[in-house]
């Protein structure tokens, strides 16, 4: 059964109360498009199954090469994909009431 990524309720900024949520792989496919990347600038080609531990572990990039390629990954929403049909609607209706932020 997956969970719902839905980090916490952080403070009130007189307006909204903040939420941050978690979509890494919770709600959207990001391990796939970080494994395109890296293929991509690096030519490794990592499969899901070899994902065991620390990104910087398994591919011996440095934490600010892995980092340059997650930022790249959320620059480009048009690659995010949600895992459940229902996202955007669960979005937009929690935008509604929050000020929403990804963690």
């Amino acid at each position: 059964m997956r969970k719902w990524g839905i980090m916490a309720l952080v403070q009130k900024n007189g307006k909204k109360p903040k939420l941050g949520i978690d979509l890494d792989n919770t709600l959207a496919n990001t391990d796939a498009i970080f494994r395109e990347l890296l293929k991509e600038h690096y030519g490794i080609d990592l499969s899901r199954e070899d994902e065991t531990g620390k990104k910087e572990e398994v591919t011996g990039l440095s934490t600010e090469e892995v980092l340059q390629l997650v930022r790249e990954g959320w620059a480009t929403p048009d690659r995010i994909f949600p895992l459940n049909k229902n996202l955007t609607y669960f979005l937009s209706s929690l935008h509604e009431i929050y000020e929403i932020y990804k963690t």
